[in-house]
């Protein structure tokens, strides 16, 4: 009975195939630079050094190359069902509000509208704050003076001193019935302490970190951030 001996491959050969996959992944990254980049510049860039350097370029654009949180693409998409949900309740909020722009600024609200179907809304205002001598203030006065609702949204939170004016004002306010959320990133949130979350949802605040990117292979994206 003739014996089968294992076939060696030589590892030159192993570098080869290596090689030529690492250029053919490149090569089909290239298209994908050029679609998803901000400015001519960067689609160049990109599309040169996936050509020329793949084995640098290629983990640079994993990380770095995204431009995009696929979230705000597959929201009505009909690619998530909870994504779908969360807008069309949105939408359905937002029509009793309904109102206009004016004639000037029409073309602007029928873009907003047919992009995801939110309207322009009534019953808003805005005031320009300077500095944080005048931002903390306004926001503590404001969620102090809620009564249904707080939605807290920040890129940076820390457990310091004006981090635990915020997180005082929250668990009082959740105190008062009002419906407290909060959302954070995890990057710029680092100084944020697990005691000053728990402390938080103890208290009943809804409380979670930003998610970048739900796409299968692009949670490594950290340039995606959530600057608000």
């Amino acid at each position: 009975m003739a014996r089968l001996t294992p076939v060696e491959i030589p590892g030159h050969w192993i570098f080869t195939f290596l090689l030529m996959v690492i250029q053919i992944t490149g090569w089909v990254l290239i298209p994908k630079a050029l679609f998803i980049a901000r400015t001519p510049q960067a689609a160049v860039g990109w599309g040169l050094a996936l050509l020329f350097l793949p084995m640098i370029a290629i983990p640079l654009f994993l990380v770095f190359g995204e431009s995009r949180f696929s979230g705000y693409t597959n929201a009505g998409a009909g690619a998530n069902r909870e994504l779908d949900k969360i807008l069309a309740d949105a939408q359905a909020a937002m029509r009793p509000a309904r109102g206009a722009f004016s004639a000037k600024y029409a073309d602007v609200a029928l873009l907003v509208e047919k992009l995801r179907g939110l309207p322009v809304t009534t019953g808003n205002s805005a005031r320009l704050l300077i500095n944080g001598g005048q931002t903390f203030p306004a926001i503590f006065n404001a969620i102090s003076g809620a009564r249904r609702f707080v939605f807290v949204q920040f890129f940076i939170i820390s457990d310091d001193q004006i981090g635990n004016q915020l997180k005082d004002a929250l668990i009082a306010a959740a105190g008062r019935g009002v419906k407290v959320y909060v959302l954070f990133d995890s990057v710029g949130s680092k100084k944020m302490t697990l005691p000053y979350i728990e402390a938080l949802r103890c208290a009943g605040v809804h409380i979670r970190g930003f998610v970048t990117n739900r796409r299968l292979g692009m949670r490594c994206q950290i340039k995606v951030r959530n600057h608000r």
